[in-house]
C-alpha cells in the first residue's frame, strides 16, 4: 500500500489520507494489464467463460486464473456455475475510473486551455465537454 502521508506533508487530514490510500488500493488492483484486458472485456459482455475470455483476450489459462482469484477476492467479478460477470459495485467502480482516465486526457489535450483559466469555474462535466471539441474548428 502506498501511503500518501509521507509525500503530503501534513497538508492533508488524517480522513482524506485514508480515502486517497483507500482508492490507491482500488486502483493497484486493478492496474495490472492483464486485469484490466479481462475486466474491460467483461464489463461489454453479460457474462462469458475462462474459454470465451481466453478467445477474445487471448491470455492465457494460468495467466486468466490467477487473476480471476485477485478480482474474485476484491469482488470485481463474481462466478455463476461455470461463467464470470463484473459485478454492481465493480461496473460503478470501472466506470468511475473510465471517466477519471478521460478527465486526465482532456486535461493533457487541452492543457493550453485550462491554464489560461482558473480550473474551479469548470465543472467537472463542463472539463468533460471539453472533449466534444476536440475536431471543432
Amino acid at each position: 500500500m502506498k501511503t500518501f502521508k509521507k509525500t503530503c506533508g501534513g497538508l492533508l487530514k488524517d480522513e482524506y489520507i485514508d480515502k486517497l490510500n483507500a482508492i490507491w488500493d482500488e486502483i493497484s488492483t486493478i492496474s495490472n494489464p492483464n486485469r484490466i484486458k479481462i475486466l474491460y472485456f467483461l464489463f461489454n459482455q453479460e457474462e462469458a467463460n475462462v474459454k470465451e475470455i481466453h478467445e477474445k483476450v487471448n491470455l492465457s489459462y494460468p495467466t486468466i486464473s490467477n487473476n480471476f482469484k485477485v478480482l474474485l477476492k476484491e469482488e470485481y467479478v463474481f462466478k455463476h456455475k461455470s461463467y464470470y460477470y463484473v459485478g454492481a459495485s465493480g461496473k460503478i467502480k470501472l466506470q468511475l475510473l473510465f471517466k477519471l482516465t478521460d478527465i486526465f486526457n482532456i486535461a493533457d489535450n487541452y492543457q493550453y486551455i485550462l491554464a489560461n483559466h482558473i480550473v474551479d469555474d469548470f465543472s467537472i462535466d463542463n472539463i468533460l465537454s471539453f472533449n466534444y471539441l476536440k475536431d471543432s474548428k
